[in-house]
Parts: structure tokens; C-alpha cells; sequence
């Protein structure tokens, strides 16, 4: 059509019609529903986003060393070697892998929960690399890295086990606050001496 015919076909339309047009608004072509479901997902997504995040935390915090209500510890995770040269030797603190020398053997360790009585309540049976440390003869202390992953054992650190019928010179800040006593107090005569 040419511009001059569809000129004429427009000025024939009525202007009621024309003003009735402007005010016209299209109908929003999506249902509320729609809408509606849309938001109840996202809440949904943030809630369970929120729990999968939260939970972990809370149980972090809640697996904190069991206490009585009287400040008794109920239970304690523990280790120890299963047997040979090493099997008396009480567990110390983790010591740096700078401070180590050679591998001196591979065990089994003994490692889960005690109970308030020192009994094992549970427990898993794991492989380690005892290794020496410089300045400190094998008779006083070795140090322990376990090759299998335990319960709450870290394959990563070096944990020092400490003869407790030695004499603990040159390791006393890798003694236990737990197990000090059982180190220090004990009456076995003559001690070992180091280096």
C-alpha cells in the first residue's frame, strides 16, 4: 500500500477508539502462580543452602573434649604404639618436622577413645613412621606420623611419644598438660639421660 492510502485508511478511524487505545495495558502474559513459585524455590534454595552450611559449624562446635556438669572429661581421644620398642611411650604434642631425623621404623598404633578411666571405649587400628629427633636419644622420645587417617588423628602432623621412664629433658614442652603427671611423678629409680 502506498503512504497516501494508508493515510486515508487511519483518519477514518473513530477518536473514541483512539483514546480508549491509550489506555490500554497488555495483560501480563505470566500467571501469578508462576510468580509465586518462582520466590517459594528461591526461599527454598536459601534454606537448605543455609542448613548445609550451619550444620557443619554446629557440630564443630559441639564436638568440642566431652565434659561432666562437674568438669569431669567423659572421654579423651588417645593413641599409642601396639608393640615393640615404642609400646610404653606416652603420647605428647605435635613437634615440627624440622626437628626430625631419620625413620626408624613402621608400627601399629592403637589410636580412639578413653574413657574418665583411661579404658578404651572405641577404637581403630592405624599404621605409622616413628621417626627420631635430633638432639634427643630414642630412649626418651621418638616422634609418630600416622600413614593411615583415624577418627581425630591428622596424617600431616608429627605427634612426639614420650618415654615415661626416661627423663624428659629436652622435650617437656611436648609433654600433655593431661599426661604430665604420668611423666614426671613417676618413681622408676634411675632415669635415662639425654644426649
Amino acid at each position: 500500500m502506498k503512504s497516501e492510502a494508508l493515510f486515508e485508511v487511519f483518519s477514518d478511524i473513530d477518536e473514541e477508539l483512539i483514546t480508549e487505545a491509550r489506555g490500554f495495558h497488555f495483560a501480563n502474559r505470566r500467571k501469578a502462580w508462576v510468580k509465586g513459585f518462582c520466590v517459594a524455590a528461591c526461599v527454598l534454595m536459601g534454606v537448605v543452602a543455609g542448613v548445609l552450611v550451619l550444620l557443619p559449624l554446629i557440630q564443630a562446635q559441639s564436638s568440642s573434649l566431652p565434659f561432666t556438669e562437674e568438669g569431669q572429661l567423659v572421654q579423651v581421644y588417645s593413641f599409642n604404639v601396639e608393640e615393640g620398642d615404642y609400646s610404653g611411650y606416652e603420647e605428647g604434642k605435635v613437634i615440627a618436622k624440622e626437628r626430625l631425623g631419620n625413620k626408624l621404623s613402621e608400627v601399629f598404633v592403637k589410636a580412639g577413645w578413653k574413657n574418665g578411666d583411661g579404658e578404651w571405649s572405641a577404637f581403630e587400628r592405624l599404621r605409622g613412621e616413628v621417626y627420631s629427633i635430633n638432639g634427643v636419644k630414642n630412649e626418651i622420645a621418638v616422634a609418630l606420623r600416622f600413614i593411615d587417617k583415624g577418627e581425630g588423628i591428622s596424617t600431616v602432623h608429627y605427634y612426639v611419644l614420650i618415654n615415661p621412664l626416661g627423663n624428659a629433658e629436652g622435650v617437656e614442652e611436648y609433654i600433655r598438660d593431661d599426661v604430665i603427671g604420668d611423666i614426671v611423678d613417676k618413681d622408676v629409680g634411675e632415669s635415662i639421660d639425654p644426649e
